[in-house]
């Protein structure tokens, strides 16, 4: 084939892969101007990039992989790659959680996935998108990170990049979980960053072994961002600084009681022991009686509680079990429908949900906020719960995490639902979250 014929050829695909994407230009560039006004105004957020990043994009498409740091991440993160094509893989149960968001993400044709769930209709608009010549922002971790650390990274991430064989650039974000803070019920004001760098070009990807991508990859988004603060003396200012750090901060580093705290203000008590510590705008955590105990950072106490866990999930009795609501996505799939209250138990490698009835009101509207979801009753005519909701089970034995938001609900896929338990009686869906990946860390050891 003569260079001249390989070029038509290499047309023709680009041609036919633009052809099996849908993208709006036009909607990009709105979109990307405004989260450079937002990113910028009103977050504070820093963009950087290196020149061998500015190059790479200047010269084609690439996959962009970023940490997870909150809520507010898509904006920070595409902000600096304005005038330029850029899509994202976004969870799928973000198209559940708000109407509005619904509408942007089918809006933007952003590519959808369920979270630690074999997803291959993504990974093939992945490669359509950047063979269209976009660009593509994924999150590895797959989740916003509940303790400002870098989550697991799979190793399957590596393959996608060999299989892609596109460049790959990193995102780092620094500061933006003290922006929103996922187990927070409002916004802070602070310095925070997204340094953007190039970590492989096509002949890294081609030439790397699966390993190499892999540990270059882990090693570029390594991040703890209650270290970070503290080393760099940066102070977010913010009202009810502590509210909420009970949802991921279950245990009294005093007493060992678990879900016994409480927040208010920049105060964390213990309603069993009296321990009181107060979480200062420098990330640092005091107590504030003489006989308070506490860990200095929100990430060590963290990993207290891990460790914990660890040791309790090698017991064979181990079992966590509590009250829930279960929520599936409605018809239109813009949020979620109730189901039935029931019981949600994780025992061994099983999570496992059984209705407490097998009827239900049948007008109940139920109405999602960033941290509630309640269920108002409309009326007293009963009908039937569908009998497959009536007793749900997954094997988690695979799952080296699961989606969770701190405390409040927990949320499972399989190939037909998006299944929300939301906790009736304590903030427990955290340790669901540990049990689950401390067992999968145990399973790996052992293959």
């Amino acid at each position: 084939m003569t260079s001249k014929e390989s070029t038509k050829d290499k047309n023709k695909k680009k041609k036919a892969a633009k052809k099996k994407v849908e993208f709006s230009a036009l909607y990009c560039t709105f979109f990307l101007t405004l989260t450079r006004f937002v990113s910028r105004f009103l977050l504070h957020c820093k963009g950087r990039k290196s020149k061998a990043f500015k190059k790479q994009l200047k010269k084609g498409p690439m996959l962009i992989m970023s940490n997870h740091l909150s809520a507010y991440d898509f904006i920070n993160f595409s902000a600096p790659l304005l005038g330029h094509k850029v899509n994202f893989v976004v969870a799928e149960n973000m198209m559940f959680s708000n109407p509005i968001f619904a509408k942007l993400i089918s809006s933007y044709h952003a590519i959808p996935k369920r979270q630690y769930f074999a997803d291959f209709t993504c990974i093939k608009q992945i490669k359509n998108n950047l063979d269209a010549g976009i660009s593509v922002i994924l999150c590895p971790e797959g989740k916003v990170s509940a303790d400002g650390k870098t989550g697991a990274i799979s190793e399957s991430t590596a393959r996608l990049v060999e299989w892609l064989g596109y460049p790959v650039g990193v995102c780092k974000l620094e500061g933006a979980s003290f922006v929103r803070p996922k187990w927070a019920y409002n916004k802070r004001k602070g310095k925070n960053f997204a340094s953007y760098d190039l970590l492989f070009s096509k002949d890294d990807v081609k030439n790397l072994s699966k390993a190499e991508i892999y540990k270059r990859l882990v090693d570029a988004l390594d991040h703890n961002e209650h270290a970070w603060q503290i080393e760099n003396g940066i102070k977010f200012k913010g009202e009810r600084y502590a509210e909420g750090l009970d949802r991921i901060l279950y245990v009294c580093p005093k007493c060992g009681e678990e879900f016994s705290l409480s927040t208010k203000g920049d105060e964390i008590c213990c309603t069993h022991c009296g321990n009181r510590i107060r979480y200062e705008n420098t990330g640092r955590l005091v107590p504030l009686t003489q006989d308070s105990k506490t860990f200095e950072r929100i990430d060590l106490w963290f990993d207290h509680e891990r460790s914990l866990v660890k040791e309790e999930v090698k017991a064979a009795d181990f079992c966590l079990r509590d009250e829930v609501k279960l929520f599936v996505e409605n018809e239109t799939k813009n949020g979620y429908r109730y189901i039935a209250d029931g019981v949600l138990t994780l025992k061994d490698d099983e999570l496992t949900f059984v209705a407490s009835h097998n009827m239900r009101n049948k007008n109940v509207k139920a109405e999602f906020k960033v941290n509630d979801l309640a269920c108002e009753d409309e009326g007293g005519e009963q009908e039937p719960v569908e009998e497959e909701f009536l007793h749900i089970s997954f094997n988690t034995s695979k799952c080296d995490t699961i989606a969770y938001q701190p405390g409040t609900l927990i949320d499972m896929y399989d190939e037909k639902h998006t299944y929300r338990f939301m906790m009736l009686n304590r903030f427990s869906a955290t340790k669901y979250a540990l049990a689950v990946e401390e067992r999968y860390k145990i399973h790996e050891k052992n293959r």
